[in-house]
């Protein structure tokens, strides 16, 4: 090895508090001295070194990775510019290593257990205490499908600080105007108003764990973040009868494909459409006009088969005879195809990916806010089915006062839609109102 030899003999001076280095509050008790270096008499070895005390005992932090490499050592081919070129490099490293115990000392926090400094826990990034919720509800054994909708949430908030290159953003640096563009920018998205509220719920959820259970001394910038107050009669607004198959032709035309067979699914089958991105070709019995929902692949985590709707059935049937097929695509899913721009997804029946809910969404939002009401606007002659009231979900809620219009018993809805409890299917048909047969005479 090569370089000076500088070896300590003396006991190093404390530094005073805040005046020669700055230190945390939550260090200062350790009694830090400055950073310093030595060249051992024998080989030439380097270390860095701070001392400290602990229970009124002096300790020592050591630290020589990357000091006392071979590239370091001096060989007789190297020139004296070569070895004072290399001892130069060697003592910027050293003082790069001093530097980095003073940004240390200065702002994290020593563990004298484990002799590391840590970043203090509000300097941690903001989505490691999102991972954090979601790793405390799965010990918690809530429903699987709770847990994917949780992540899909957290994904969504994830991309948007991707997107404004904010992925790193501390807790201690979250504030109200980060979540205030946030959900403004998926109103911008054109979000329903019931699906706002979802998100915001999840993510006061976050906040009350990391207040309450992470017991981190923050504001919750949440507060000021108001939910949307819905109005009960555009909560999922049915579609009436006899404008469902024109509804559907509607989707089609000035939609897409994708999207009319998906709202034909949710009314056919009565069931979410999270649910039906699941589905794949084995959960489907085509000998037996059958369909069998696994419990992972829905809300209840209850499973159910239902009798496969003959309309549902032939567009399968159609489909399998001209494409070629695996068991395990799912039924909303996606291929990758090469576009000018790289590879895109490409929507279809029976796709190779599993597509999201949110995939679904934000194009009937993008129908109903822009194509259709283009196509009302150019075409006087359609009938005018869709309104800010519509959304997908609302297919389940107008197959449900079909359904009780035609004689259907609530407790025969919740068989079909594996719900357990009455009320809850009863939700679903709020907008159905019992026609009243004639008064009976009296005899």
């Amino acid at each position: 090895m090569f370089g000076f030899i500088e070896i300590i003999h003396s006991e190093p001076k404390l530094i005073p508090k805040n005046i020669a280095m700055k230190v945390n509050e939550l260090n200062q008790k350790y009694r830090f001295t400055e950073p310093r270096h030595s060249f051992e008499a024998k080989g030439n070895l380097c270390k860095v070194y701070v001392y400290y005390y602990l229970d009124g005992q002096r300790q020592v932090l050591k630290y020589s990775d990357g000091l006392n490499t071979k590239y370091f050592t001096v060989t007789k081919d190297l020139n004296k510019a070569e070895i004072k070129k290399r001892s130069e490099e060697r003592l910027r490293l050293i003082a790069g290593i001093k530097d980095n115990y003073l940004q240390w000392i200065e702002h994290r926090e020593f563990n004298p257990t484990t002799k590391a400094f840590l970043l203090p826990s509000n300097e941690l990034s903001l989505l490691s205490y999102y991972q954090d919720f979601i790793d405390y509800k799965t010990k918690e054994k809530i429903k699987p499908s709770t847990l994917i909708q949780y992540q899909t949430k957290y994904n969504t908030f994830r991309d948007y600080l991707v997107s404004i290159n904010n992925e790193n953003i501390t807790l201690s640096n979250a504030d109200k105007y980060l979540y205030i563009s946030y959900f403004q920018y998926l109103k911008a998205n054109s979000i329903s108003d019931s699906y706002y509220n979802d998100l915001l719920n999840y993510h006061r959820m976050v906040y009350n764990f990391i207040i309450d259970i992470q017991e981190q001394t923050v504001k919750n910038p949440l507060k000021v973040i108001k939910s949307i107050t819905l109005n009960e009669s555009e909560k999922h607004q049915v579609i009436h009868s006899e404008n469902i198959l024109e509804s559907f032709e509607q989707l089609k035309e000035y939609g897409s494909t994708e999207l009319s067979l998906m709202a034909q699914f949710i009314f056919y089958t009565l069931h979410r459409p999270d649910t039906l991105v699941k589905l794949q070709l084995k959960d489907f019995n085509l000998n037996n006009e059958t369909l069998h929902i696994p419990a992972s692949k829905i809300k209840t985590n209850k499973a159910v088969t239902i009798q496969l709707n003959p309309k549902l059935k032939s567009i399968i049937v159609e489909y399998l005879n001209t494409n070629d097929v695996n068991e395990d695509s799912y039924l909303f899913g996606y291929d990758m195809i090469d576009s000018i721009r790289g590879q895109k997804k490409q929507y279809q029946l029976f796709g190779i990916n599993q597509s999201d809910r949110q995939d679904y969404t934000l194009k009937f939002n993008h129908f109903r806010n822009k194509q259709i009401i283009k196509a009302y606007k150019n075409n006087p002659s359609l009938t005018r089915i869709f309104g800010s009231g519509q959304n997908l979900y609302g297919y389940k809620h107008s197959s449900v006062v079909y359904l009780r219009d035609n004689n259907w018993s609530i407790e025969q809805v919740m068989e079909y839609t594996a719900h357990k409890k009455t009320e809850i299917a009863e939700i679903y048909a709020r907008q159905y109102k019992a026609k009243l047969p004639a008064f009976p005479s009296l005899k």
